[in-house]
């Protein structure tokens, strides 16, 4: 076989490969395909995971500790720890409603705001229980709209970015979680 015929054919098996799997405009593998402004949304959207868990975890860690050096009962302490679930359970489908409506990146980005700020604001008396369940629960509101916030934005990106990087762009972002766990579970109790 002639090699300009032996390119022919190898063109050829390129394109209908490419043809079949639906995602004719991108011959790169792997994430290279992907374009400059995904990958920054995956990059904010992988943060914003990271920060959450952290919070989550840094905030049950550091209370714990706090609560036993200022002798504070454990039906108190659950009441505290607990109280940012209340937020964050009544805050799940509404967040995707309004998502849907304003953006998923205009969602993300109060409910990062709202939660830095009611984290900020949280007392760091062990004693004041309504104030640090109203914070908690303050966490917990903003907090719930960060997952339907970004699963509304990535779910507009999906047909851009193409179903082949779609779920490994989906297992990133959400591994900042399981990151920010860690590393909030391994360098917290050192500090606390």
């Amino acid at each position: 076989m002639l090699p300009s015929r032996r390119r022919r054919e190898t063109s050829s098996l390129e394109t209908s490969d490419n043809m079949t799997s639906g995602d004719s405009s991108k011959t790169k593998g792997g994430l290279g395909a992907i374009g400059r402004n995904d990958k920054v949304l995956m990059a904010m959207c992988f943060a914003c995971t990271l920060m959450a868990y952290m919070d989550r975890f840094g905030f049950s860690i550091a209370y714990t500790k706090l609560a036993e050096t200022g002798g504070i009962d454990s039906t108190q302490k659950g009441a505290i720890l607990s109280a940012f679930y209340y937020g964050y359970a009544t805050t799940q489908i509404p967040s995707a409603w309004l998502a849907s409506k304003v953006g998923g990146m205009k969602m993300l980005t109060g409910s990062v705001l709202l939660s830095s700020a009611a984290a900020f604001l949280t007392p760091v008396d062990a004693h004041n229980f309504y104030g640090l369940c109203a914070a908690r629960i303050a966490v917990g509101i903003a907090q719930g709209a960060i997952f339907p916030s970004i699963h509304t934005e990535m779910g507009k990106r999906k047909e851009a970015i193409g179903p082949h990087y779609f779920s490994t762009i989906v297992s990133l972002i959400t591994s900042g979680m399981y990151f920010g766990s860690t590393v909030a579970m391994v360098i917290l109790p050192w500090i606390c």
